[in-house]
């Protein structure tokens, strides 16, 4: 550009060359702008993609956390997860319906009119353990992102017909001066195109809530597996003996053989389905506690090994440990569901970021008591907290590792079923390379 306006003599005498200039400066400035247009119109696919990505993502989580909290009717849940969708400002329609239809949340903008054919609306299934149990209908717009873009496009494209006018007489004029002031005008709106076009929306809140018993399906396949094959083994010693008996061709030894290969067989068989049988009551134990909110008497100690219990499929993998010390004899009246949910939460918190791709973590629980408190040390050997994210770490959202699929969510929850469900007391210690400590001071008696 300053190479043509160098060019420019005091006086343009000549009018090819003057209509050339104009020409080539024309040229210029409207390459600049369809180039503009180009840049707002890629900046309006990339909002869109990244809305519809942000709405999937939030919705996901939500349907994660409404499985467990629809199940269990804990409005309190359903409610923050409501609000948590409506926040997003693109959302126009929140529903959350249990199966008979019966509206547990609901919440509609009304304040904008928006265009119909700017409304998307959509609605999912909510299940916990494949069983349907609600429906989440919503609905977004991607018509503030539009309003937002045209506006922003007009005003460009008005500023640069502005200039185009003014370079124009500039020209007309030939006027050597105007033209170099001009130009530092053109490269001042080019500044601020440049940072207006760089600048995007960003919203990015997810939600979701860890299952504590998705690994039953692959815990229980090794003691299945060897049941079935005892028992297919059974079965063809037992054909082989009644071919035998049939043939008369059964001896004393073929029968003594039959008798310990099929008491071994069933020892093997007995084994296998005793230890399904222990995996399954463990996760039901804790299913049900999840799902019946009320208050109850619990023995802590074993209740924890039974939650570390059904958790093993988690840290198993990573050769993690978990340590269970303290009292024994501790019994509390509380809301069972809510203790299991703090614990796998935490439980789940280390394993994920704690520990990250490590092997061999150690995670301590201790159990304390007092007259009237019981005090629940929770300890692990990760990778810690920095210093700059512990004043965070229990906002709604907020993670560390996005990019790992992190919801924000977990110790949010913990801290709302601690201070406001389960009436206690949650802090937190952490140095970087030392592990994180949670102290949980709960009521031995929750008010009724």
């Amino acid at each position: 550009m300053k190479s043509l306006i160098d060019r420019i003599p005091g006086a343009i005498s000549s009018k090819r060359e003057n209509l050339f200039l104009k020409t080539a400066f024309l040229l210029i400035i409207i390459l600049f702008t369809i180039s503009n247009i180009v840049s707002f119109l890629s900046e309006y696919r990339s909002q869109i993609y990244q809305l519809e990505n942000e709405i999937d993502s939030i919705v996901e989580l939500s349907e994660n956390t409404l499985s467990s909290s629809l199940w269990a009717f804990d409005r309190g849940t359903i409610t923050s997860t409501g609000n948590a969708l409506k926040n997003n400002q693109h959302m126009i329609l929140v529903r959350i319906s249990d199966f008979n239809e019966r509206e547990v949340f609901y919440h509609q903008v009304s304040e904008d009119p928006i265009p119909e054919e700017h409304m998307i609306y959509r609605s999912s299934i909510i299940s916990y353990s494949s069983r349907p149990i609600g429906i989440l209908e919503y609905g977004y717009t991607p018509f503030y992102i539009q309003k937002e873009l045209r506006q922003a496009l007009f005003r460009n494209i008005v500023q640069f017909l502005i200039i185009l006018l003014l370079l124009w007489l500039i020209f007309i004029k030939t006027s050597k001066g105007i033209i170099k002031e001009l130009e530092e005008r053109v490269e001042k709106r080019t500044q601020e195109l440049q940072a207006a076009t760089n600048h995007i929306i960003q919203m990015d809140k997810m939600a979701s809530l860890g299952e504590i018993v998705g690994g039953v399906a692959h815990e229980i396949n090794t003691p299945l597996g060897v049941s079935l094959s005892s028992l297919s083994y059974i079965n063809s010693i037992h054909q082989d003996m009644l071919q035998s008996l049939k043939d008369s061709t059964m001896t004393k030894g073929d029968l003594k053989n039959y008798f310990v290969e099929m008491e071994e067989s069933l020892e093997i068989l007995e084994n296998n389905l005793n230890r399904s049988a222990d995996l399954v009551q463990s996760f039901k134990q804790v299913s049900i506690d999840q799902k019946v909110d009320q208050l109850d008497s619990v023995s802590l100690y074993p209740y924890f090994e039974m939650i570390i219990k059904s958790l093993k499929h988690e840290y198993k993998n990573g050769n993690h440990r978990i340590d269970l010390i303290g009292e024994k004899e501790i019994s509390i009246n509380t809301y069972p569901g809510a203790l299991s949910q703090i614990i796998s939460n935490l439980i789940m918190n280390s394993i994920k970021h704690g520990f990250g791709d490590t092997t061999n973590g150690i995670i301590t629980i201790e159990l304390k008591a007092d007259k009237d408190d019981v005090t629940i040390l929770y300890q692990d050997n990760g990778q810690g907290v920095k210093e700059e994210d512990q004043p965070k770490i229990f906002d709604m959202f907020y993670t560390t590792d996005r990019k790992g699929g992190g919801s924000g969510l977990g110790l949010s929850i913990v801290y709302n079923l601690v201070h406001h469900k389960l009436n206690g007391e949650l802090h937190f210690s952490s140095e970087p390379d030392q592990g994180v400590l949670f102290a949980i001071l709960l009521p031995k008696q929750q008010p009724s």
